[in-house]
C-alpha cells in the first residue's frame, strides 16, 4: 500500500472514531438543552381525553409549582380522530377563564405539525409550521422553563428540546393545567397525557 493509501486509511479510521464518540456523547444526553435542576416529582395525569369541537378543555392539575426557576415537561401524544386539533399545558390559575386572574402562559402543538404560544390572550407565536413538531400520532414533548435558565429571568418553550421561543412575561401564579381545542368540522379527537414532569 502506498503512503497515500495508508494516510488515507488511518484518515477513514479517525472519522470513524469520531462518529461512534459523537453519536455516544449524543445519546448520552451530553448535547441536551439546559433545564432547571432535577426532576423533584412527575404529576398524575388524567386518562385519555376526548377533544370535542364544541368546547375547549382545560383540566387544572393538584399541587402548586415552585415560585421560579423550574421546568416543565410534559409529553403528550395524538391517539385518534380528528387530527385539525391542538393539546398542551397552560400555567395560571383558575380565574383565568373569567378575565380575573394573573397572565397565564398556554402552549399548544397540532399533530398537523403546527405550533402556537400564547401570552394572556396576546399570541406571541401565532399558529404556524414548526418543523420540530412531531406529526400524527408521534409523541411530542413541550418544555417549559421559567426562570433564568435561557439568561433572561422570564420563559421559555422548548418542543422536542428545540427551542421555540422565549421572553419576560412578569409573575405567573404556581398552578399548570392542560389543555386541548378542537378546530375540526364535528369529529372528536383523542389525546393522551403521558408524562408531566417538575424539575428545580
Amino acid at each position: 500500500m502506498s503512503e497515500r493509501g495508508r494516510s488515507l486509511a488511518w484518515l477513514a479510521l479517525l472519522l470513524l472514531a469520531a462518529l461512534i464518540i459523537g453519536v455516544f456523547l449524543v445519546s448520552a444526553g451530553v448535547f441536551d438543552p439546559p433545564v432547571n435542576g432535577v426532576t423533584v416529582e412527575e404529576r398524575p395525569l388524567p386518562s385519555p381525553t376526548t377533544l370535542s369541537p364544541d368546547r375547549p378543555f382545560l383540566a387544572w392539575l393538584d399541587g402548586s409549582l415552585p415560585v421560579t426557576n423550574y421546568t416543565l415537561r410534559l409529553t403528550a401524544v395524538h391517539k385518534s380522530g380528528e387530527p385539525d386539533v391542538g393539546y398542551g399545558l397552560i400555567i395560571g390559575d383558575e380565574d383565568i377563564a373569567s378575565g380575573d386572574g394573573d397572565i397565564a402562559v398556554t402552549v399548544l402543538v397540532s399533530p398537523l405539525g403546527y405550533v402556537a404560544v400564547r401570552v394572556g390572550e396576546t399570541a406571541v407565536v401565532p399558529w404556524q409550521p414548526w418543523p420540530h413538531v412531531h406529526t400524527g400520532a408521534e409523541p411530542n414533548e413541550i418544555w417549559l422553563n421559567v426562570g433564568g435558565v435561557e439568561g433572561n429571568g422570564g420563559v421559555s418553550v422548548r418542543i422536542n428540546r428545540e427551542l421555540l421561543w422565549a421572553g419576560e412575561v412578569g409573575h405567573l401564579p404556581g398552578r399548570v393545567g392542560l389543555v386541548g381545542e378542537n378546530y375540526g368540522g364535528g369529529e372528536t379527537a383523542v389525546v393522551q397525557w403521558a408524562k408531566l414532569e417538575v424539575q428545580e
